[in-house]
């Protein structure tokens, strides 16, 4: 009988392997797992306008020039209300991520000012892109995650930039892994005469972790052709794959 190629053989293995259902998971057990569904935002991002810099909200035109002292209206901070409202001649104190205070339109970093009591001196421009705008990185309803994608590392923090502690993701196949052989013993075992401490299993069952699988161990089965059946009957009710 002629070989088959490696193709084909998954080929014949994956068409064989039927489509398991859908489990929610929390975004801590997810790593790896394939999305069944789009995953949308939940709210605007960012949900309103807000400082990208530690520094100054301001008016451009107040800071054509370096040199302007500005009064000191407030102080804004993430998750706080905004500052007071700026007018001409003013600038508030704002942390990275604090609501840009009404009427203000640029910022001015922290290391393009001196403060000097009640007055600020602007050193360095005011930037208008320094201000990160509402909505700009995905709107509300916007679709973040398409379904059929693998949930890596910077996709989990995604989904939970986008307000889900959970996602739908499809039930993985559970894939048993078999060694037979007489000569082969568990690792940590003392080493009779001509045996080999039995490896393959672990490596077999990392690959199958990494792909997104389940995979279940079986105990080392000797080479008897009743035993290695009785085994493999087992593994074909257990397991979707052997």
């Amino acid at each position: 009988m002629s070989m088959i190629q490696v193709q084909e053989a998954l080929d014949k293995i994956l068409c064989q392997i039927q489509f398991k259902g859908v489990e929610r998971v929390p975004l801590g057990q997810a790593l790896g797992r394939v999305l069944t569904e789009d995953v949308v935002s939940c709210i605007n991002n960012p949900p309103l306008d807000n400082s990208a810099m530690d520094g100054w909200a301001v008016r451009v035109s107040d800071c054509d020039q370096e040199g302007t002292r500005l009064r000191v209206v407030g102080t804004g901070q993430a998750g706080a209300a905004a500052a007071p409202p700026v007018s001409h001649g003013e600038a508030a104190r704002v942390m990275t991520g604090a609501a840009i205070p009404e009427g203000a339109d640029a910022i001015v970093m922290v290391e393009d000012s001196e403060v000097d009591g009640d007055e600020v001196l602007i050193t360095g421009p005011a930037r208008p892109h320094y201000i990160r705008i509402r909505g700009e990185n995905l709107e509300k309803g916007e679709e973040g995650l398409p379904a059929g994608v693998e949930l890596t590392p910077p996709r989990l923090a995604l989904a939970g930039t986008m307000g889900h502690a959970t996602v739908p993701v499809i039930v993985p196949p559970k894939v048993a892994v078999v060694s037979t052989g007489d000569e082969l013993i568990p690792p940590g075992e003392p080493l009779g005469e001509n045996e080999l401490w039995e490896s393959n299993t672990h490596a077999l069952a990392g690959l199958c972790l990494r792909l997104g699988c389940q995979p279940v161990r079986f105990p080392l089965v000797i080479d008897e052709l009743d035993t290695l059946r009785a085994a493999l009957t087992r593994a074909a009710e257990e397991c979707d794959v052997i």
